[in-house]
């Protein structure tokens, strides 16, 4: 890069950084990590959630797309009812339960529960919460699972 005297060698980054404009470098460039962005993937059901006994109810799944040149890590879920007493559900990746998200207790007080050690998504991984039990005819389900994506 040109500096005040010249050309100058600018120190390489890590593996992985990004050149940046930075004017509190000498140089004016600097190295920073990749952004990180917090993408929901949001959906609700209306009505009343009604599980069979001795049934467990799947709700519509969805497939993450990802990129070659991204690195995609699911967070956690937000998740609430509008009314009745509660739900409780786990989140399943590839038809296995997500570490931390395996029993949530929804009700309608809207909670963030965070997955357990972020894990990884590949391109089409299936995404579906798994209705185990419901208490006193809940009523509106409102779910977003939050993924980070680094590029």
């Amino acid at each position: 890069v040109m500096g005040p005297s010249g050309p100058v060698r600018l120190p390489v980054g890590t593996n992985g950084q990004l050149l940046v404009a930075d004017s509190t470098e000498t140089l004016a460039f600097g190295w920073d990590n990749p952004p990180v962005l917090r993408v929901p993937y949001t959906y609700a059901v209306s009505g009343l959630l009604v599980v069979p006994s001795g049934s467990t109810s799947f709700l519509p799944g969805f497939f993450f797309p990802v990129s070659g040149i991204q690195t995609v890590n699911l967070v956690g879920v937000r998740a609430k009812i509008r009314g009745g007493s509660s739900v409780t559900l786990a989140v399943q990746q590839n038809g296995s339960n997500v570490t931390g998200l395996s029993s949530l207790s929804v009700t309608t007080s809207a909670a963030f529960t965070a997955a357990t050690g972020t894990p990884s998504v590949a391109d089409g991984d299936y995404f579906a919460p798994v209705i185990s039990s419901i208490t006193s005819n809940p009523d509106g389900l409102s779910l977003s699972f939050y993924f980070d994506i680094t590029l």
